[in-house]
């Protein structure tokens, strides 16, 4: 989900209203994308990827890997459709 930027408030349950978007994260995240548009000429910054996770050494850990993975889809869709999650789209936060 490259085109989002996704906040902590569901993980700790705290309240998100629209006054903590648009007052507290839109200028954060407005800043943070300036900051990367001004840096990624230099560092390649678009090219990165995050690393991935060391490999699962039995069978327990790996289904325990995969259900924590779902569960953190699922709340990423939950963030987007109820307009936690920021879209990105050519360096704006929308």
């Amino acid at each position: 989900m490259r085109w989002f930027i996704f906040n902590s408030h569901r993980s700790y349950r705290a309240p998100f209203s629209s006054e903590v978007r648009d007052h507290i994260y839109k200028p954060y995240v407005d800043e943070l994308l300036a900051i990367e548009k001004s840096v990624d000429p230099v560092l390649q910054v678009s090219e990165t990827r995050p690393h991935a996770r060391s490999s699962v050494v039995d069978f327990g850990q790996y289904l325990k890997s995969k259900a924590r993975n779902a569960k953190v889809r699922v709340f990423q869709l939950l963030d987007i459709v109820t307009r936690r999650a920021f879209f990105v789209f050519r360096g704006t936060a929308y």
